[in-house]
């Protein structure tokens, strides 16, 4: 069984700006009104949460193997995390 690949700190630098990069972009064209269309909305809602995940797991998988995360990718992630939760408090979604 060989080791798993282990990412060099710039390699998971890398990956965590192209993961901020493309969620900015994606924020930036703004999101859809939930009460013009829910379906596109919620659809809307899962990629922003499936992009902030993979950033998640990109900083743990950072700290796990004895890095040190982004202090920008991780104060984006804890603002979006927020952000989103507290959209899900005022829409009711779950």
């Amino acid at each position: 069984m060989t080791a798993p690949k282990v990412l060099t700190r710039e390699q998971f630098e890398h990956a965590s700006a192209v993961v901020m990069r493309d969620y900015r972009a994606f924020i930036g064209e703004g999101s859809p009104e939930p009460h013009d269309d829910p379906k596109v909305f919620a659809t809307w809602h899962t990629s922003a949460r499936t992009a902030l995940g993979h950033l998640e797991q990109l900083l743990k998988l950072q700290t796990a193997s004895g890095g040190a995360p982004s202090t920008e990718a991780a104060e984006l992630l804890a603002q979006a995390i927020s952000a989103l939760g507290e959209a899900e408090d005022e829409d009711g979604a779950a």
